[in-house]
């Protein structure tokens, strides 16, 4: 059952990037921002719609941890305890360590080049667009929770996209995601920012995924 599960969360985190989510839901996958829109929509005012309240009693999250790749255009904090992997290119998987509840949740960052470079809100929505249909196509008893705008706002930079909050079951038990999609100002790349976790553990785990996504710090050049 545990493996079972595993294999279902760290592939859920790659559900899309890889775009052959029937494939990935049934493979092991290795272990590997400042919105306000983000904190009403996730957060307790919004609980009702989406079912992503954090537990109350639950302890500050503390993200001692910092990782800014060279030539991924951003930095962003984590846990300390948890571990980041880098699949291939542009693709960065954070998670908990082995034997501990974090493990089997999931914060993921893909950079995506743009299908529409000329406007940065259709590139974004065009990538959203296609991380909905593939949802519907190709998981199992996908429903789409929630859509919503996703306001960026940073030092200077000011950036608009959309967000998702979607379920559907994997070979273990029910799954849920948080995908946020922001363009650059350059309008070349796109970022795909993935909370995944159980439906089970999502609220647990949310405080973490929702810490880290208001720390995550986007660069305005693309030469870093």
């Amino acid at each position: 059952m545990k493996t079972s599960v595993l294999s279902t969360v760290r592939a859920a985190a790659w559900l899309w990037i890889s775009l052959t989510l029937g494939l990935a839901l049934s493979v092991p996958w290795p272990a590997g921002a400042g919105s306000e829109a983000g904190k009403s929509w996730a957060g307790k005012s919004e609980a009702s719609k989406t079912g992503a309240e954090p537990e109350s009693a639950q302890a500050p999250v503390t993200l001692e941890s910092v990782f800014a790749g060279r030539g991924v255009g951003y930095s962003i904090h984590y846990p300390k305890a948890w571990r980041v992997t880098r699949p291939g290119g542009y693709t960065v998987v954070f998670g908990g360590a082995p034997d501990t509840v974090a493990y089997y949740t999931t914060v993921s960052i893909d950079n995506r080049l743009s299908p529409r470079p000329d406007d940065i809100r259709l590139g974004a929505a065009a990538i959203m667009a296609q991380y909905t249909q593939e949802l519907a196509t190709l998981a199992h008893e996908s429903k789409v929770l929630l859509k919503a705008p996703f306001f960026y706002r940073k030092d200077l930079v000011r950036l608009e996209g959309y967000q998702t909050v979607a379920e559907f079951s994997g070979t273990a038990e029910r799954m849920r995601q948080w995908v946020v999609v922001l363009p650059r100002r350059s309008g070349t790349v796109v970022h795909v920012w993935i909370f995944t976790a159980p439906t089970a553990e999502f609220d647990h785990a949310l405080p973490t995924a929702q810490a880290m996504l208001d720390s995550w710090k986007i660069s305005d050049s693309d030469t870093e």
